[in-house]
């Protein structure tokens, strides 16, 4: 465990591999397009489920069993390592907040690889091991996803665009399983398929986990040099050399520590800089989906500990305004570890520098949590039940189905649109936008045409995008880039529970004669029309662009 205002505890060898894209404006891209990979090779791939699901149908012991009896086995199986998908990222986050983004792309790239052998075997014996596989590939698929998420910080020009690429690169490795499909129609055994791919993109994400991946998250040499000017403020030391970012006094261990060449292994140093960090920190950096820290509830907030720097020294001058931004009535906003993954906070975000307690218990993300819930409700339930919906539809669902599996990872480029909604027209509009998605899918999935549901099709696949991009964002962007761990992986705990309901909804449309998705299609529309009052809620009390921290 590190110690507070520590770095991630890691054991494991050391490269310089992430200080040059830290340093580098070109190789920033590079790190950008490998995460891209990673998360587009392996990290959602379960959510190619459409396409996996007639290959197991033909096999033991799928096979042997009735339709109804078939169709609900595997709706079980997607059911429950579905909802762990949500569930289990606050314990992967834990393991990313303590031992760093390096430590656990390596556990999850190794959990994947077992996932998949274990799908190997159910395939080679007809053994009935498919449960096991798909909620060990569901659950850890997060971990590859969630180190990569602090490469937003080296894009401060544009952080929405940059996490809804990473989150549409997450949602385009559905194409895995179509991938793995087509090959195994084209004569290739399935076993020989899925050798070929634990060799494949495992292999690669471990390279990436050994020389890319950062023992802590990325942070920007301009962040690293604001952190160094701020602790050299709050130790009461206002002679900094703006060239470097070296304050008077400074020990060496400390600049380096500062301007991120001895991030990893930096050693405590003195006890008056460890004293003014436990003052002035607001949070953990940003880990992606983390779970940790156990000492919000006891840290002042970012207004009181800036507070309480600015008492115990001179404000900076207009030329360190870099270094250090005001506060609505004046305070000097001290947070070196906030300085380096997130920009400084605006006076008109409420929610920043609070502790993580009272973020959770504001009315406005009591409300983004409930909006969340029957989202994830919605999501889970379309992708579950799509094939058994076509079949419900037309008699000849194969070539629907075909295309749902195309569509599906293609949607992937919407996240496009999605962070230049976001970036251009704030969170507000982006929310709104969600929510006619919603209504489309639910609403276009209740006629009985089947060349309707292409554009159903293309609704859901925007829609699975623009969710994940819109939570993220907004989580960062509203309560700050240290707590987006353990708020998002609260959604999500809320939100797989209620993701289990998407079975009795499934058991619901099959007790029908003839079988008809109307009452669960129904029932989320309604749902969907009710959650157009957050949206609204937003627009009326913020306006388009809602006051963000940056």
């Amino acid at each position: 465990m590190p110690e507070q205002g520590g770095e991630p505890a890691s054991s494991m060898p050391d490269c310089s591999c992430w200080r040059a894209v830290e340093r580098s404006p070109t190789l920033r891209w590079v790190a950008l397009v490998l995460a891209t990979v990673q998360a587009m090779s392996t990290g959602a791939a379960f959510y190619g489920w459409a396409s996996i699901v007639p290959l197991l149908a033909a096999r033991e012991p799928f096979a042997s069993m009735d339709d109804t009896e078939q169709t609900l086995e595997l709706g079980l199986i997607f059911t429950v390592a579905s909802s762990l998908t949500f569930i289990m990222p606050v314990i992967t986050g834990t393991i990313l907040d303590h031992y760093g983004p390096r430590v656990a792309t390596r556990i999850g790239s190794s959990l994947f690889a077992i996932g998949i052998s274990v799908i190997l075997a159910a395939v080679a014996t007809g053994q009935n091991l498919y449960m096991a596989g798909f909620i060990i590939i569901a659950s850890v698929g997060t971990m590859l996803l969630h180190p990569s998420f602090s490469i937003a910080a080296l894009f401060p020009e544009f952080p929405g665009t940059v996490l809804s690429i990473l989150n549409g690169c997450f949602d385009a490795s559905a194409v895995v399983f179509l991938i793995i499909a087509g090959i195994e129609r084209a004569g290739l055994p399935l076993t020989t398929v899925l050798i070929m791919y634990l060799c494949g993109p495992v292999l690669l994400i471990l390279l990436l986990a050994a020389f890319l991946w950062p023992p802590r998250p990325f942070k920007s040499q301009e962040k690293a040099v604001a952190e160094a000017e701020s602790e050299a403020h709050a130790r009461g030391d206002s002679t900094t050399d703006t060239a470097t970012g070296k304050a008077a006094g400074t020990a060496p261990e400390d600049l380096e520590a500062a301007t991120g060449d001895e991030e990893a292994k930096a050693a405590p140093n003195s006890t008056g800089r460890r004293e003014s960090e436990a003052a002035s920190e607001t949070g953990i950096e940003l880990t992606g989906m983390t779970a940790g820290g156990s000492a919000d509830a006891t840290r002042p907030s970012g207004k009181d500990a800036g507070a309480a720097s600015a008492d115990a020294t001179p404000a900076p001058a207009a030329a360190d305004g870099a270094a250090s931004s005001g506060t609505a009535d004046g305070a000097v906003a001290a947070s070196p570890k906030a300085a380096s993954s997130s920009p400084s906070p605006s006076p008109s975000s409420p929610h920043i520098g609070r502790t993580i307690l009272q973020q959770a218990a504001s009315l406005e993300f009591v409300l983004l949590t409930l909006y969340m819930a029957q989202s994830f409700v919605r999501f889970n339930t379309y992708l579950g039940t799509v094939d058994s919906l076509l079949k419900s539809i037309t008699d000849d669902s194969g070539p629907y189905l075909a295309a749902f599996g195309i569509i599906l990872p293609a949607g992937a480029l919407t996240v496009l649109a999605a962070g230049a909604i976001i970036d251009r027209f704030g969170i507000s509009t982006a929310c709104a936008c969600l929510s006619v998605l919603a209504l489309l899918v639910n609403g276009l999935s209740m006629v009985p045409d089947a060349n309707v549901q292409y554009l159903t099709f293309f609704c859901f696949a925007a829609y699975r995008a623009f969710l994940f991009s819109f939570a993220t964002t907004y989580i960062a962007e509203r309560f700050g880039f240290p707590s987006v761990g353990r708020l998002l992986g609260a959604i999500s705990i809320v939100g797989g529970c209620a993701s289990f309901l998407q079975y009795p909804l499934l058991a619901v449309a099959l007790e029908q004669s003839p079988v008809s998705f109307d009452i669960p299609n129904g029932i989320m529309l309604g749902l969907g029309v009710v959650a157009l009052g957050f949206p609204a809620h937003l627009f009326y009390k913020y306006g388009a662009m809602m006051p963000t921290q940056g």
